[in-house]
């Protein structure tokens, strides 16, 4: 099967303003953020939105078993996206520390 060669001249200048405009907006970016840095995880708390199928709320509700008045310790929480059903569980006497 012979691959199309993509002639340099199919290339319009709209094309060529519009990839520098990228390129550009990307090193923008880049720099904003080298000067700008965030705390992880919270920086990074867009890698958290996604679903996952492994980790749910109901699994980690079903495998704590936690119990009105118990005590839990999470190290390095992030945002507390999964925590907070656990907390709610915990109540009125328990505590959830982070």
């Amino acid at each position: 099967m012979k691959v199309p060669f993509i002639r340099p001249s199919a290339f319009t200048p709209a094309s060529r303003r519009l990839a520098a405009a990228a390129a550009l907006g990307i090193m923008f970016a880049a720099l904003w953020w080298r000067r700008h840095p965030s705390a992880c995880p919270y920086g990074q708390r867009f890698w958290l939105r996604p679903p996952h199928p492994l980790i749910t709320r109901k699994r980690l509700h079903r495998v704590l078993e936690p119990r009105h008045g118990e005590q839990i310790l999470e190290v390095g929480p992030g945002t507390g996206h999964y925590s907070g059903g656990v907390a709610e569980a915990l109540e009125p006497l328990g505590a959830w520390s982070s």
